[in-house]
């Protein structure tokens, strides 16, 4: 992590709360691990649903202070933490506080884009997990990527329809179909300038339909954000039109390749469709949940 970063995002975070933030130190003063017990601020509304959920991001121990039970009291801590305010705590949750996107475009500290979780190939972390009663999340993430051409693409011609193009040096002066409560745009501005660049699909003023991206720390890639139609406009190949737009898109500002991460349970349509476009999977990402035992006494 980069500590201007973290400092950012997490430390000066208004739903942060130093407690959950457990350090394993040696006598020397030397760190040896780390472990981030999270109960969501439900006071701020993005996180108002996950109301009894617990988050633990974490624990990190220092490969040399391994199989000491540094990482087993670190955990330990966390969930006796998280106890008193949740029903259950998810180590790496797809919803994590902090560590996710939830407060605007930008990858997670682990996992890809939009997914904070473990590689299934840490199987080290897992089968220690295993052992302190975390069982998989029902839904299982993958991340694909796709190489990059430079092309033009030409958009199919739709009469009452337009492709546009928005960004933050054009935003969007209209409604868009999915957004409540605006008027107008997307509503990013809590998040600073908009950072996503869009390729829509408009209709009498109104995005029906977008391909969105934005850059990932990796030089040369960007992350495929969004991929959304209105279900008046489907089956039209309006879908894949928005795509290959967007891949072309992304080529001509010089990216060579994108990434996604979907569902294969909830996204099997769209990732058939990735794929016959070159995406091929890369990694496989897991969440692990825990029911913990004791009733709730209050929910902050």
């Amino acid at each position: 992590m980069v500590p201007e970063e973290f400092r950012r995002r997490v430390l000066d975070h208004p739903g942060f709360q130093a407690g959950g933030l457990l350090l394993g130190v040696e006598p020397g003063g030397r760190l040896l691990g780390a472990v981030h017990a999270i109960v969501p601020p439900v006071s701020i509304p993005r996180y108002a649903s996950l109301a009894g959920q617990g988050f633990i991001f974490g624990p990190y121990v220092r490969r040399e202070a391994r199989a000491q039970g540094v990482g087993r009291g670190l955990l330990t801590e966390a969930e006796r933490v998280l106890r008193e305010h949740c029903r259950s705590a998810s180590v790496h949750g797809l919803r994590a506080p902090f560590y996710h996107w939830q407060e605007g475009p930008r990858q997670p500290y682990c996992g890809s884009t939009e997914m904070i979780g473990l590689s299934i190939a840490d199987g080290s972390l897992l089968d220690f997990l295993a052992a302190a009663g975390y069982r998989p999340a029902a839904e299982q993430e993958v991340s694909l990527v796709a190489p990059l051409h430079r092309s033009e693409r030409k958009l199919p011609v739709v009469e009452g329809l337009c492709f546009v193009r928005v960004s933050g040096e054009r935003p969007w002066p209209g409604p868009v179909a999915w957004v409540a409560g605006e008027e107008a745009g997307y509503g990013y501005e809590r998040y600073g300038p908009m950072a996503y660049d869009t390729l829509a699909v408009v209709r009498a003023e109104t995005i029906l339909g977008h391909c969105q991206w934005y850059p990932m720390r990796q030089a040369g890639r960007a992350a495929l954000y969004d991929l959304r139609l209105d279900a008046s406009l489907r089956g039209r190949g309006l879908g894949k039109a928005l795509l290959e737009g967007g891949l072309a898109a992304m080529a001509k500002a010089g990216y060579r390749e994108t990434e996604l991460h979907a569902s294969p349970e909830r996204n099997s349509v769209a990732i058939r469709m990735y794929q016959r476009l070159g995406f091929r999977e890369v990694a496989h990402w897991i969440a692990l949940e825990k029911r913990l035992r004791s009733p709730i006494s209050s929910i902050r």
